[in-house]
């Protein structure tokens, strides 16, 4: 191998279908797989998943392999091309997330709906909620589930209607952290349910 890029024979064999060719590139490429995941996605475990994504595209993809003469460069614009995917398909999911979080009542109708149900939205709003004080989780509850106004909520805890404010806030922002950081391996495991 040299510095510049994976050693033209093992690309070579690679194309002729090797599997040991492929356990060299891997190791040739992995690290740097992991850091561009991790500076992506910055979550150990998505990172993780991520560069498992790129190993199976690249064997998936090996036929294709023999048509490119520059393998350095197909194999990074393959990694980037899954990480495009993977964030589109995150934001898809954020963005139902937050229709969730802000309008309480509005029923959503697209296509993410159809991998995440409210059921499993719940679940994951529950354990993002696991992340805050016991207080927050209390009156993000009060407002967002029950809707009550922050009035309401706090006469009913009698705190100042401020401190509900600064409640929801919080808890809002770790729950957005929790999702953002949980969010993309739920979306492959989701949609690995579909497909299998």
């Amino acid at each position: 191998m040299n510095r510049k890029g994976i050693d033209k024979c093992i690309v070579e064999e690679f194309r002729g279908g090797s599997q040991e060719a492929f356990v060299e590139i891997f190791h040739f490429y992995k690290n740097q797989v992991l850091r561009l995941g991790r500076h992506l996605f910055k979550a150990e475990d998505v990172s993780e998943d991520f560069a498992q994504e790129v190993w199976a595209a690249v064997w998936q993809n090996r036929a294709r392999f023999k048509q490119v003469d520059n393998f350095d460069s197909y194999f990074w614009t393959l990694a980037y091309n899954r990480a495009n995917d993977r964030r589109r398909t995150s934001i898809m999911h954020y963005n139902h997330v937050q229709r969730y979080l802000n309008e309480k009542d509005v029923p959503v109708h697209n296509d993410v709906e159809h991998v995440f149900s409210e059921a499993d939205t719940r679940r994951l709003l529950d354990h993002a909620l696991e992340t805050t004080t016991p207080s927050q989780q209390k009156v993000f509850k009060m407002s967002r589930l029950e809707g009550l106004s922050s009035e309401e909520i706090a006469a009913r805890m009698n705190i100042s209607k401020q401190t509900v404010d600064n409640h929801i806030t919080s808890a809002l922002k770790q729950v957005r952290i929790y999702w953002e950081t949980h969010l993309t391996h739920l979306i492959f495991v989701g949609l690995s349910s579909l497909m299998f």
